[in-house]
């Protein structure tokens, strides 16, 4: 983006926040090195204060380790919609796994069929 402001800076630089991608990123090596250990984590806090940012801090590298990245974003507009963010992190799983070749793809539904059980249904309906 190019700007004629002389104080326009974009930058992905975060400050101030290394405390908090380090807990992230220790999220993700915890799963990382155990088979079969999933988990979650909540980034909450005020409106403008860099959550998405720093949530998109971690997408590169937990790609190039072999993670899935999936995020999902609470829109206040959606307020009255149950379940919104979680709806909208499905919706991006969805769309990395169609970009998967078929081996790819039969081998992440096998590992969904086996971590979701007979819970599957919940998924497709």
């Amino acid at each position: 983006i190019k700007s004629n402001n002389p104080f326009h800076s974009q930058t992905n630089k975060l400050y101030g926040r290394a405390r908090h991608v380090t807990m992230l990123m220790d999220a993700f090596r915890s799963v990382s090195h155990r088979t079969g250990l999933h988990e979650v984590v909540i980034v909450s806090g005020y409106s403008g204060a860099g959550k998405s940012a720093l949530v998109q801090q971690l997408k590169a590298p937990v790609i190039e380790n072999g993670g899935h990245f999936v995020c999902g974003k609470f829109d206040q507009q959606q307020q009255m919609e149950p379940l919104s963010v979680i709806t909208a992190a499905f919706s991006n799983l969805c769309d990395m796994l169609a970009s998967k070749d078929a081996n790819e793809l039969k081998q992440t539904r096998a590992v969904i069929e086996e971590v979701v059980g007979s819970e599957i249904s919940v998924l497709v309906s």
